[in-house]
């Protein structure tokens, strides 16, 4: 505002000026043009007050020697300068009202800085715990008139973390109950006495055959047939179920790939050897799905790289887990999926809502010197997994749970277990075989036995 008046006051000058080297006024000219900068450096320099002060007693000084249209064009100036001021002095009214916004400001700030502190500093059953016992209230203001707000305050804190509990979970817990669409029906299958695993190609013969359905085959994936042993192509005691594969979730950091930040070349995403071809192999028994705690924007550009084919039948991201303490959780009861043929791997404990379906293995990591590492966890892994299809487990948190059991008494691996589990096995049927060798013989004169 002040620079306008300035600004005001110099074009009247001009004007004045102009006005009087017209009329003849060569005095008034030169004056106004001695006593201008005078002016316009106080207004520059000084304090509004000052400025404008000094500004008008140079005028007066000079009021006299002025001519009549420039003492008119300052007067007009002036006026202008004087009514501005007027509109924008605060009311009293004006000044109550700012006052108490700022106090409501103030108080707003305070009791929003102290909620979400406790928010971080207590969960409320945390709180809920103190209040009971009472030593919510600081030990200073015990026996002070304030002990009474303090409690009541925090009553109303209670309540308060109780309702944003029964609000948070709108947007805390996964979009859906049903992140993976329903598997289609209509598809018959056999009574698992009549049926073994075959692969082979598609072909129309009289032989029954069954195969997945082509909505959980991923693009150009081998498709995974079964056929019958005999004919039964007018077996009338076909039941109507259809077959349901078991349900691979893998977790993606540190599982199937590693993000690693280093100053000289910043981030950097590798793949964990025989990932690729732990994907292509697994999606032959399973319906593969990747879930991932990152949004998609980061997940898509990785998952295509590392799975051209689309052999990964779901993504899920960010969206999908539910946040608990910090955490991004991942709820394999929301997959849509029989928790019974549910298997979750990640290099990640803490990530998972179902201990009992989760498969830990080791994180990976790069090798010393920055480079890829050798690793063949995923790898090792596949016969394993593989095994528990072919056998047709029905509830694999029974296996899981054996595995891990052993895994806490000896030590060892998964794959390791696997292993020796599965010498321990042939050893046992070889051993049957020798026993059984040499066919039929006569018992006692009392039948044929072996």
């Amino acid at each position: 505002m002040f620079a306008r008046s300035a600004r005001a006051l110099g074009q009247s000058l001009r004007a004045a000026a102009t006005t009087t080297s017209t009329s003849g006024y060569a005095t008034t000219t030169a004056t106004t043009a001695a006593w201008r900068p005078a002016a316009v450096a106080s207004v520059a320099h000084e304090s509004r007050a000052t400025a404008i002060g000094a500004a008008r007693g140079h005028l007066a000084s000079r009021w006299n020697s002025a001519p009549r249209a420039g003492s008119q064009t300052i007067r007009r100036a002036f006026a202008a300068e004087a009514a501005e001021e007027a509109a924008n002095e605060p009311t009293a009214l004006t000044r109550v009202l700012e006052t108490i916004a700022t106090i409501a400001t103030v108080a707003g700030v305070v009791v929003a800085g102290a909620v979400s502190s406790n928010f971080y500093a207590q969960t409320t059953n945390e709180l809920d715990a103190s209040i009971k016992a009472g030593t919510h209230v600081p030990f200073v203001l015990r026996g002070t008139p304030l002990e009474d707000p303090v409690d009541q305050g925090y009553h109303a804190l209670l309540e308060f973390r109780r309702w944003a509990d029964g609000q948070k979970h709108v947007y805390l817990d996964p979009i859906s109950d049903k992140l993976l669409p329903d598997h289609p029906v209509g598809i018959p299958s056999l009574p698992r006495i009549f049926v073994r695993f075959r692969y082979i190609s598609w072909s129309t013969s009289a032989s029954l055959i069954l195969h997945r359905p082509t909505s959980y085959l991923p693009r150009r994936a081998p498709h995974v047939l079964y056929r019958s042993r005999y004919d039964l192509t007018n077996y009338s005691g076909m039941c109507d179920a259809a077959y349901i594969p078991h349900t691979l979730v893998l977790d993606l950091d540190e599982t199937l790939i590693l993000s690693h930040f280093r100053r000289s070349r910043g981030w950097r995403t590798f793949k964990r050897p025989g990932a690729s071809d732990f994907l292509k192999h697994m999606a032959q028994f399973y319906e593969v799905v990747v879930y991932s705690d990152q949004l998609s924007t980061y997940v898509d550009p990785i998952v295509e790289r590392l799975d051209p084919e689309r052999y990964v039948a779901g993504r899920l991201f960010r969206e999908a887990n539910r946040f608990s303490d910090g955490e991004y959780l991942r709820d394999l009861s929301c997959l849509n999926r029989d928790m019974n043929v549910v298997i979750y791997i990640t290099a990640r404990p803490k990530t998972t809502l179902q201990p009992e379906n989760t498969l830990i293995i080791n994180p990976y990591q790069l090798a010393e010197d920055g480079g890829v590492a050798q690793d063949t966890t995923l790898l090792d892994l596949m016969p394993f997994l593989e095994s528990i299809v072919r056998l047709n487990v029905r509830d694999v948190r029974e296996v899981i749970a054996s595995y891990k059991k052993e895994m806490e008494t000896t030590g060892r691996s998964i794959p390791e277990i696997f292993r020796s589990r599965q010498v321990a096995f042939q050893r046992a049927q070889r051993e049957k075989n020798a026993k059984n060798k040499g066919g039929f013989k006569r018992d006692g004169g009392r039948g044929w036995g072996r």
